[in-house]
């Protein structure tokens, strides 16, 4: 021939190491409260669904640091909903004082009955996680007796599947039990944040100011989830969550 003409294949050398980064999201909750910068407003509309909603009774008010309660009749009621299984809650609280096993939350049907709850235990800085099936009481008790201050921003996650139910204190599993148990799924009652269905001569309200709670149907989130639940805990509607 004339010419002549020899077509070669390149190959891109194989790279030694493949690194695929993906942005590793938290499950959206179910429900979120966010009392922060609130300042006058008579009901706060959960963020996930609009059918929910906060009310304050008896004085209860909100500011730029949440919700404030005064430890004497206030608290705030929210639109029950049905849930059970695995869950978890998460909240930023700050005690002023310690009433005697002053709630944080309560969700149940009556005094004792089919309660989920979280809570200090007398009128110490010891945090109680628990739940209630039937007659059953299950709770982890922190083993710290200094899991709550007085004046000091706390987050907290409290989570439950299976017989496993878990306490985290600013980011870092504190405490746990392995035979514990999930609620029953229904629609209880009353869902409170800082009050109990038991008279105050028994169980006082709590003192202090709540930032925000979130709650998780059907899932138990994992460490890593928790620690950053816990570093995103100052901004309002991070954007961790998703599917």
């Amino acid at each position: 021939p004339s010419h002549a003409f020899e077509f070669r294949q390149d190959y891109i050398a194989t790279p030694s190491h493949a690194f695929e980064f993906r942005q590793a999201y938290i499950p959206t909750p179910s429900h979120e409260f966010e009392f922060r910068n609130k300042v006058g407003a008579t009901t706060i509309t959960d963020t996930y669904d609009s059918s929910i909603v906060a009310t304050p009774y008896n004085g209860l008010s909100f500011s730029t640091a949440g919700a404030e309660f005064d430890g004497v009749d206030d608290y705030v009621d929210l639109t029950p909903w049905e849930f059970g299984g695995a869950m978890t809650v998460e909240v930023y609280v700050k005690h002023d004082t310690f009433n005697r096993h002053s709630r944080i939350f309560e969700f149940a049907e009556g005094a004792m009955d089919e309660d989920v709850l979280l809570y200090n235990n007398y009128e110490t800085a010891q945090a109680s996680w628990g739940v209630r099936v039937n007659d059953n009481w299950k709770a982890v008790l922190a083993s710290s007796s200094s899991f709550f201050q007085t004046d000091t921003w706390v987050h907290v996650v409290a989570t439950v599947e299976g017989t496993n139910m878990k306490l985290y204190r600013n980011g870092t599993m504190t405490d746990s039990r392995s035979d514990g148990h999930e609620p029953t799924n229904l629609t209880r009652l009353k869902h409170w944040i800082g009050r109990s269905w038991y008279e105050t001569s028994v169980v006082g309200y709590f003192e202090g100011t709540i930032a925000y709670m979130r709650f998780w149907h059907g899932t138990a989130l994992a460490a890593s989830d928790i620690q950053s639940l816990y570093e995103n805990r100052e901004t309002s509607n991070p954007s961790i969550f998703g599917t």
